[in-house]
C-alpha cells in the first residue's frame, strides 16, 4: 500500500471545539445521554472524548447500520459493552421498529427515576436526552424518527449538523441535537481508514485508492469469498480491481479513482455483504 502508516489527520475544525464546549454545559440539564456509532467499526466510530465526557451520566449505546454489519461481530460488540457496564442496542434507524426498541430502553433505564421523583410528589417533566457520535452516525436520523419530524437535514456526508438545538419529542422526551464531532488528532492507520471506509469524515482527506486498498485487505482477511464472489476473481488493491472490472484511463493505465469509488459504494451502501471492519479484542 502506499498510505504511510505513520501519518496523522488533523480534523478538528473549530466549530467543534466550540461544540465541545457548548456539550460540556448543557449535560448539567440533561437526564440521560445515548451515543450513536457505526456497527461495522464499532470502535474507531466512537469518540474517546465525547465518551470521558458523558461518563458521569447514564446512556445507552446505539451499534448503528446493523444492517450493513456482520450480526455475529455485532451481538459480540454488544455483549463487550456490557461487560464494561454500557447498555447497548444493534440499530437501523430507518427501521420504526427498532426507534420503538430506543424508547423502550430509554424509558426502562430512566424508570427508577422517574418513579423516584413521583414518589416524593415532583411533577414528572420530560426526560430531557442528549443525542451524540461522530459525523455520519445516524444522530439527525434518530432524532427526526424520534420526534416524528423530517427538520433536520440528514445526509450521507459527515459534519452536517453544527449546533446544539433542542426539540420536543411528544409529551416525554426532550432531544438534544449535537454535530458530529471527532477528536483533535487521527493517529492510527486503523481509525484513519474505518472512518473513511464507513464515510465518518470526507474521502478527500485520505487518497480513495489508499482508502480502498485498506478495505480490500481488511475484507479479504475476514471474509475470504467475498471480493471474488462479487467481482469475479479475488483482487487486493484498487489497481487490481480496476483492471478486472474494464476500468482503464486512456493509454491503457487502470483507473485507480473510479475502482476505489465502485468498491467504497459497494461497501458502504451494503451490496458487498454484511461486513464489520473491526471485531472485539
Amino acid at each position: 500500500m502506499r498510505y504511510n502508516e505513520r501519518m496523522s489527520i488533523n480534523w478538528y475544525p473549530g466549530h467543534m471545539e466550540k461544540t465541545y464546549r457548548q456539550m460540556r454545559d448543557a449535560l448539567k440539564r440533561v437526564d440521560f445521554v445515548i451515543e450513536v456509532c457505526d456497527s461495522r467499526a464499532a470502535s474507531s466510530t466512537r469518540n474517546p472524548e465525547l465518551a470521558e465526557l458523558t461518563a458521569h451520566k447514564d446512556r445507552l449505546l446505539l451499534l448503528n447500520k446493523a444492517d450493513l454489519s456482520d450480526p455475529s461481530v455485532t451481538d459480540a460488540w454488544i455483549r463487550a459493552s456490557g461487560q464494561q457496564g454500557v447498555l447497548a442496542l444493534a440499530t437501523n434507524l430507518h427501521d420504526p421498529k427498532d426507534i420503538e426498541r430506543v424508547r423502550k430502553a430509554v424509558s426502562t433505564a430512566n424508570r427508577e427515576r422517574l418513579e423516584r421523583a413521583k414518589a416524593r410528589g415532583y411533577v414528572t417533566r420530560a426526560l430531557r436526552l442528549m443525542i451524540t457520535g461522530i459525523p455520519n452516525s445516524g444522530k439527525s436520523t434518530l432524532i427526526n424518527r424520534l420526534s416524528g419530524r423530517s427538520s433536520l437535514k440528514t445526509e450521507n456526508k459527515p459534519g452536517i449538523t453544527r449546533q446544539l438545538v433542542w426539540l420536543r419529542a411528544g409529551k416525554n422526551l426532550e432531544l438534544l441535537d449535537t454535530p458530529g464531532v471527532l477528536w483533535p488528532k487521527l493517529e492510527t492507520t486503523e481509525e484513519q481508514f474505518a472512518l473513511a471506509a464507513t464515510g465518518a469524515i470526507p474521502d478527500h482527506l485520505l487518497p480513495l485508492a489508499d482508502i480502498a486498498d485498506w478495505t480490500l485487505q481488511i475484507v479479504a482477511k475476514r471474509y475470504p469469498a467475498v471480493i471474488s464472489a462479487k467481482y469475479g476473481q479475488d483482487v487486493q488493491n484498487a489497481a487490481a480491481l480496476a483492471t478486472s472490472q474494464g476500468l482503464v484511463m486512456a493509454g491503457g493505465e487502470p483507473d485507480t479513482e473510479r475502482a476505489a469509488r465502485r468498491l467504497l459504494d459497494d461497501f458502504r451502501s451494503g451490496r458487498l455483504g454484511r461486513i464489520s471492519l473491526e471485531h472485539p479484542a
